[in-house]
């Protein structure tokens, strides 16, 4: 039976760009080393050092293999979130765009918007996520694309002037309806918050 380590102990290097500032990029370097037992602080470690080619940092340290596996995996994880994060994104900016051409054009009558979340993850109090569908004017229909809607979320302004700047946006100026946000029960508890911490 074998029992003698064949591999070879070898570095992996992965190098990073990131911004350490406005105006210029930098890079991270890190070098990751399994280690065999007669190395190993604790017969199992991987070698890990950072550095970066601007910054002051050049960090050495040790990890358990079952930890560095732990990070790995977690890496992996918020990896793939971040870049479906990413897409989603892409995916809203494309929609807004289409939308904005078909105000533009002047093909919609009215806008509904439906909460269809009152408390999207990520957002603070007062965002909801809504769905927003066109209804389009009599025969003027985008050809392949009638069904169009998008979800987007939205904090409505308690300021009037604001407000109506955020509803020109989304309607150009059409009709519209709102299922799910009741304006003026916003306004009253708005207000009332603001006359609380007035000690009004």
């Amino acid at each position: 039976m074998d029992t003698i380590q064949k591999q070879e102990e070898h570095s992996s290097y992965i190098d990073i760009p990131y911004p350490s500032n406005l105006f210029d990029e930098s890079r991270l370097t890190f070098e990751i080393k399994g280690l065999s037992p007669e190395r190993s602080y604790e017969d199992r470690d991987v070698y890990l050092n950072i550095k970066s080619d601007a910054e002051n940092v050049n960090i050495t340290t040790w990890i358990r293999g079952e930890n560095a596996i732990d990070l790995g995996m977690k890496l992996i994880e918020h990896g793939k979130f971040a870049l479906e994060s990413n897409m989603i994104n892409h995916q809203l900016i494309h929609s807004k765009n289409q939308f904005k051409k078909y105000l533009d054009e002047g093909i919609v009558e009215e806008v509904e918007f439906t909460v269809i979340d009152q408390n999207p993850p990520n957002y603070g109090e007062g965002f909801r996520l809504y769905r927003i569908k066109p209804y389009w004017v009599e025969g003027m229909a985008p050809e392949y694309n009638e069904n169009f809607e998008f979800e987007c979320v939205i904090y409505w302004s308690t300021f009037d002037d604001k407000y109506a700047d955020q509803l020109d946006y989304y309607t150009h100026g059409c009709s519209y309806s709102m299922i799910g946000y009741d304006r003026e029960l916003e306004l009253n508890r708005f207000n009332e918050e603001v006359r609380l911490m007035s000690g009004g």
